[in-house]
């Protein structure tokens, strides 16, 4: 008999392992270069999903370099490395302290030192003596070139004739004229002070005086004198005449008629120095108001403010300059006095399909007015992301979804979501159940939108104890909407099962309550942009809308826009402006509000650093422009999480505020996001 082969124990193979992970540890140690470092690759991953965390862990273990290996591998012969600071640390929100904050004007602050009034004053510019000082200075520079001219002149009329003297002829004339300006500008001043001054700003004489120059009598030097003076006299009265708009006939009558001649003379030699003067004193003018106004602006933006709620939340506020948001506000003011609903739709990209931020919009204002459900949401998941808080949806059989983003031609019916379904298998069903605690826990009343067609199959609905029997067929195509009350509010769930005779399209559910609060639908699709709804501002769409009413609907977009940086943003406002256009023809009475898109970045292949994306600002400063031409409200995601470079601030956060593609944010981000957009409506609010 033979026996069979004996088995290892586990602790061999556990010891195995052991030393192959031991052995590879040295080889990767040993190979890699003495003191060299490297920055091990990023792995970003859900948190959610711990199992492909692992394996993908592992499979980058299993590529066999030293680095991957050693990073894989616990840390035995490694020194000790040193944990980067977070750029940002960030708490987490507090709903009921924020509302609180918010509802009472004494609890809000503002982050950021104070400006100082008397050391601004100090270093501030007067204009009105910026312009004196500069009129003045010209005159000087046009009475010092004229001087300056004359004298050469003189200089060289003498050379031949040895004028001795001739020096204190012109300086005598020029201090006389500079004396003149400098009582102007300071009358305050002592003679003597102004002499000195005299002495030292008089420009000197270029040309020498040879010795075989004769020095001229008395009388020629008064003569000299006195047609410089005069000459000067003229031209400055050339000056004020310019500014005042007269005009100088020409030079008294006593002056000579050499005079004259030199004046004539030296007509072609001013000019030239004259705008040279004229031009440094210009371009000093400009430099000294230039260097003071970029300090007293320097000063400015060193201090420029943000408002924060106690809770640490940023006040970025809402361009409104239309009043665009009145409407809406007053229905707000409404809800706890009549019991009014007020409802908002908030059309959007991914980011609002997901819910991430309309659900704490959602939250914070039924916290704060009242919980009148859940509202609009899709009969099916439009993308594997797809979801909305406290709701739970479920479905079985084979059902094809149709987006409008995806649509190849125009007047395919989407319904108000922009997604429909469809299916005609036996048995397929779809049904959505509340999950909430609180907030989106109870439900009165459940509506039913889907498609009538001449070829439509029949379905069962299930709600709150009660059973339909509804059938699609109709002669005419459009889309109906069926509406289940509930005995009491409870915690329901809607089922609609295929009954396999037709086709049935469905696009969405809706649960509400009947009391005052907010109904605020989230209406977002992956992949979407602004121009795409083009295609969804159907005739059926517009029935829907209408019926729907809200009081203030949202357009959020930008993120997929920004994939093209070349866009052309007058292509891009024209499209918006036609978006807006027909959403105020469905809802002419109801308040616009356009959001940007939040930073995008990419991070360097070569560097490593995280660089924002430029053609986002430019989307949002053309969103800007056109919600203003629209009359619609505009709040800028972009600026209200920091501006360019806020994306790789909010990646290196503790937590994570954005995920590893740069483009969206993480649930904590979102949160943020949604409270800050919370906290700019109820100051606009508040202070309506």
């Amino acid at each position: 008999m033979e026996h069979p082969r004996p088995q290892p124990h586990a602790s061999y193979t556990l010891t195995f392992l052991l030393l192959i992970a031991a052995i590879s540890q040295i080889v990767g140690e040993v190979l890699r270069p003495i003191g060299g470092e490297y920055q091990e690759e990023e792995i970003t991953l859900s948190s959610e999903n711990p199992t492909r965390t692992h394996l993908l862990k592992v499979s980058k273990f299993f590529t066999w370099t030293p680095k991957n290996a050693s990073s894989f591998l616990p840390r035995l012969f490694r020194p000790s490395e040193e944990i980067e600071e977070q750029q940002l640390v960030v708490e987490e929100i507090n709903d009921d302290l924020l509302i609180n904050d918010l509802a009472a004007n004494n609890n809000v602050y503002e982050q950021g030192n104070e400006e100082d009034p008397e050391l601004f004053a100090h270093n501030a510019i007067n204009e009105d003596e910026i312009e004196f000082i500069s009129e003045i200075k010209t005159e000087k520079a046009l009475e010092q070139s004229t001087q300056h001219a004359l004298t050469q002149q003189s200089e060289a009329k003498y050379s031949q004739a040895k004028p001795p003297g001739v020096n204190s002829s012109l300086s005598l004339a020029s201090k006389r004229t500079t004396d003149e300006v400098n009582q102007r500008v300071k009358p305050s001043q002592s003679k003597e002070a102004h002499s000195k001054r005299v002495k030292q700003s008089t420009p000197k004489p270029t040309h020498k005086l040879s010795s075989t120059t004769k020095k001229p009598t008395r009388d020629q030097q008064a003569k000299d004198s006195k047609a410089i003076h005069t000459t000067i006299n003229h031209k400055k009265s050339e000056s004020q005449a310019s500014q005042t708009g007269t005009t100088i006939v020409g030079p008294t009558k006593d002056v000579s008629t050499s005079t004259n001649l030199a004046q004539k003379k030296l007509k072609s030699s001013i000019p030239s120095q004259q705008a040279s003067s004229n031009k440094v004193d210009s371009k000093s003018k400009n430099s000294k108001v230039k260097k003071s106004t970029s300090r007293s602006t320097r000063r400015k933006r060193k201090r420029k403010r943000r408002r924060y709620t106690k809770s640490g939340i940023l006040i970025y506020g809402i361009d409104d300059p239309h009043a665009a948001l009145k409407s809406f506000y007053q229905k707000l003011s409404t809800i706890k006095s009549k019991g009014n609903k007020v409802r908002i739709a908030h059309y959007g990209d991914s980011l609002i399909a997901g819910d991430y931020v309309t659900r704490t919009v959602r939250r914070l204002l039924q916290k704060t007015f009242g919980d009148s459900g859940h509202g609009f949401f899709l009969s099916g998941k439009s993308s594997r992301w797809y979801s909305r808080r406290w709701i739970k949806l479920k479905s079985r059989g084979k059902w094809t979804k149709k987006r409008f983003s995806k649509a190849k031609k125009l007047g395919e019916e989407f319904g108000l979501g922009g997604v429909s379904f469809t299916s005609s298998a036996k048995g397929a069903w779809v049904k959505a159940k509340t999950t909430g605690i609180r907030l989106g826990s109870k439900v009165d009343y459940f509506e039913l939108h889907y498609l009538a067609h001449p070829s439509g199959g029949s379905f069962k609905v299930e709600f709150a104890g009660q059973s339909k029997e509804i059938s699609t067929s109709e002669e005419n195509k459009q889309i109906k909407l069926l509406k289940i009350k509930a005995p009491k509010s409870g915690k329901w769930e809607a089922k609609v099962t295929l009954n396999g005779d037709g086709k049935v399209t469905l696009y969405g559910f809706t649960f509400e309550r009947n009391q005052g609060g907010i109904v605020y639908d989230s209406l977002g699709l992956a992949g979407a942009r602004a121009k795409l709804l083009l295609k969804l501002t159907t005739n059926e769409w517009v029935n829907q809308i209408s019926k729907r009413n809200p009081d203030l609907y949202i357009l959020h977009y930008g993120t997929n826009e920004s994939v093209n940086a070349k866009m052309s943003m007058d292509k891009y406002k024209e499209s918006l402006k036609q978006v807006i256009k027909r959403f105020k023809r469905a809802l002419p009475k109801s308040a616009c509000l356009l959001v940007s898109p939040m930073d995008r970045a990419q991070k360097d292949g070569e560097t490593g650093k995280i660089k924002s994306m430029r053609i986002v600002s430019r989307i949002v400063q053309a969103q800007r422009e056109v919600s203003a031409a629209e009359g619609c409200a505009f709040w800028s995601t972009y600026d209200a999480m920091g501006g360019r470079g806020s994306m790789a601030r909010w990646y290196n956060a503790s937590p994570k505020l954005a995920s590893g593609d740069l483009t969206h944010p993480t649930s904590s981000g979102a949160n943020r996001i949604g409270a800050m957009f919370f906290a700019a409506l109820m100051d606009a609010y508040r202070k309506r």
